[in-house]
């Protein structure tokens, strides 16, 4: 293998696995038959959850939580949230793993899915009321339900927490309810869709000596997150400010032991960058081969201890060479997201901590409007985007400053509990601006010095290539 492919493989990223063989045993060994049986898959082949079973209490108990055989709607992008009542529990117990239920007719058509913890009080006439979500139809306790505590995306795997680290519940302040947020892809608007996909997770009665959360940073879902068509890159950023961590962090920090990279279609490269007293200390999480179709939990080899006033930058590179017009940021697959669930201990009651550049930037910019208008918080919706933004003839000039607003516009900032309500009304934090930090600086290009073709590195040792001799038999 050459240098450069070590290189690859020593980094925690996403690998195109090639593979190929025949389906005959050779003759001899200078008759070896061609490899005609062929494909792909994308691979963490330095992921530090593969046979982690063994480490499971003896203990263990599995309970699957799953939609109740949902009509999908036929529409190209559905979200549907399900409500689930908490396993019945004497006392604490532990969630050491869970994973996700796909239906085989429904493999492909789940995206992805989250399970979000209630920490308001829950009408118990609310267990198993199930609706799309944010169209108006759920009551608002179960709309304000955003604690992430589970999540899954096409390609991933199991998740197994450290052997000292447990998902509390069944507990005093435990969450008694929550909502999974099944994300059903239908391009193709198949109204005979009828599914039955969820989580199942695995819980014990021997408690381990840390509790874990989960930490959502990086950039506000929002329609003002723009990326031009036709570009082969293009930076979006959300920053979790220095202001929100110094008050919501305990004076030891949280110790972050695994992040869960997550966008959509268009995006190539994400990283979860750790900055302290202004300078990078480090990856939370990083990914610059990111593959929509094969998203995980990944364990961090080493856990990182993030400390009050210590700030997050989460960046996503995205290629729009094949996309004829402006994507927007939003939930539908077609749109984009740019964010890193920070998997933690201990516990802490900060949930949310992103930021979007301040709406009346780029409408000054498209609009070449020096005075520009001013919007309140909330943000304006699509719509008014679309009614903008197609109107504009996206000359180089153009596309250059909108990049420039990534680094040089003031932020609306989002610091909040994990109930969903701010934290605080700092001058940094829920729905109030500040500027893009100084200290912030783009990464280098991480050409490996070993690779000498003027190619990107991604080009030269993204991929693994498997050829085995010989028939397989199973």
């Amino acid at each position: 293998m050459s240098h450069a492919g070590r290189s690859r493989l020593s980094q925690p990223d996403t690998l195109r696995l090639l593979w190929a063989y025949s389906p005959t045993d050779p003759s001899n060994e200078n008759q070896i038959s061609k490899h005609t049986v062929r494909g792909s898959k994308s691979l963490n082949l330095l992921d530090p959850q593969v046979n982690k079973s063994s480490s499971l209490p003896a203990n263990l108990l599995r309970k699957d939580f799953l939609n109740p055989s949902v009509k999908v709607p036929n529409d190209s992008t559905t979200y549907w949230c399900q409500t689930f009542k908490m396993p019945a529990l004497a006392k604490k117990h532990h969630m050491v793993k869970f994973d996700v239920v796909v239906q085989p007719d429904s493999v492909g058509i789940v995206h992805h899915v989250l399970a979000y913890a209630c920490y308001t009080p829950m009408n118990e006439s609310y267990e198993g009321l199930g609706a799309p979500c944010f169209v108006g139809i759920l009551p608002s306790e179960i709309v304000n339900c955003r604690q992430t505590f589970m999540t899954w995306a096409i390609g991933g795997e199991p998740f197994y927490f450290p052997d000292n680290v447990g998902f509390s519940i069944g507990g005093p302040g435990d969450p008694v309810y929550f909502v999974v947020e099944t994300h059903y892809d239908n391009p193709q608007r198949r109204n005979d869709i009828v599914d039955s996909s969820g989580f199942a997770v695995w819980y014990t009665s021997e408690l381990r000596s840390q509790e874990a959360g989960i930490l959502e940073a990086g950039h506000t879902v929002a329609p003002s997150m723009l990326i031009p068509p036709n570009l082969a890159s293009f930076q979006i950023s959300g920053f979790c400010n220095d202001e929100c961590t110094k008050q919501a962090l305990p004076p030891q920090g949280i110790t972050v032991f695994g992040s869960f990279l997550h966008s959509h279609m268009i995006a190539r490269k994400i990283r979860a960058r750790h900055y302290r007293n202004g300078q990078d200390v480090g990856n939370l999480g990083r990914d610059e081969h990111y593959d929509v179709h094969y998203q995980q939990i990944v364990t961090l080899s080493t856990p990182r201890t993030v400390l009050p006033g210590d700030a997050i930058l989460v960046e996503c590179d995205y290629d729009s060479t094949n996309v004829k017009r402006m994507t927007y940021g939003g939930l539908a697959t077609k749109d984009e997201m740019c964010l890193v669930f920070l998997y933690h201990y201990p516990k802490i009651d900060l949930g949310v901590c992103t930021s979007a550049i301040h709406p009346d930037k780029p409408v000054r910019l498209l609009r070449g409007d020096t005075a520009g208008v001013s919007f309140d918080y909330p943000r304006p919706n699509t719509t008014f985007w679309v009614d903008i933004v197609e109107q504009v003839n996206w000359t180089s000039p153009l596309v250059d400053g909108l990049q420039a607003l990534q680094t040089s516009s003031q932020l609306l900032a989002t610091c909040n509990a994990r109930n969903s309500t701010p934290l605080s009304s700092s001058s940094l934090v829920s729905g109030k601006t500040a500027p893009f930090p100084a200290y912030v600086t783009p990464l280098k290009d991480n050409r490996d010095p070993c690779v000498t073709s003027s190619a990107p590195p991604a080009a030269a040792v993204s991929f693994v290539v498997l050829l085995l001799v010989g028939s397989i038999r199973l």
